[in-house]
């Protein structure tokens, strides 16, 4: 029910509460929504409360999609979607940081970064790291698009140095993919 659902994700505020503990109530709080969704599925506040859930459990793509439907289900809660929705790209730009650096998993990093950019266009890391472990991993096919988009944004300053190479590198690959496309052709 919406009321237990509350309860568990109020219980995961206290800022000092260690994380295990947070993953539970966390874990309740979807529990509680999602069968409050099942018994009340026009209900906006088990949704935004499963979304809520699920952004603490850290799937990302779910509550995306739960604050859609929160928003479809009940215009008023838009602005407290938009709020809450915020911290999305920065949560999905952590989980390929964790997928990469404590798994090893660069398609789980290329997937939470593929989120980001889709969650917020703009982002620039997401989109860089997204093509260039994907040219890393040999797949032109993902890579090319996102150094497209890249490079049809504003230029950086001359000044911002890291933004310069973050231009380069999808220029380089660019060439470099049109070289073999070039070299394909004539064979």
């Amino acid at each position: 029910s919406a009321t237990a659902a509350q309860s568990a994700y109020t219980r995961t505020m206290p800022p000092n509460l260690p994380a295990p503990q947070k993953q539970g109530f966390y874990e309740q709080a979807w529990d509680q929504a999602s069968q409050g969704m099942t018994a009340e599925a026009n209900n906006p506040f088990n949704t935004f409360l499963a979304a809520e859930a699920s952004m603490g459990l850290g799937n990302v793509a779910r509550a995306d999609s739960l604050f859609k439907k929160t928003v479809q289900l009940c215009p008023e809660f838009a602005q407290e979607v938009t709020t809450a929705s915020a911290l999305l790209p920065e949560l999905a730009m952590e989980s390929a940081r964790v997928a990469l650096v404590e798994r090893n998993d660069t398609m789980a990093a290329i997937a939470g970064w593929t989120l980001a950019v889709q969650l917020d266009s703009t982002n620039i890391d997401a989109n860089f790291y997204a093509g260039y472990f994907s040219l890393l991993r040999g797949d032109n096919e993902r890579a090319m698009p996102v150094f497209r988009r890249i490079l049809a944004m504003p230029a950086p300053p001359a000044t911002d140095t890291n933004g310069v190479e973050r231009r380069d590198v999808p220029v380089r690959a660019m060439l470099g993919y049109g070289g073999q496309l070039f070299n394909q052709e004539r064979s």
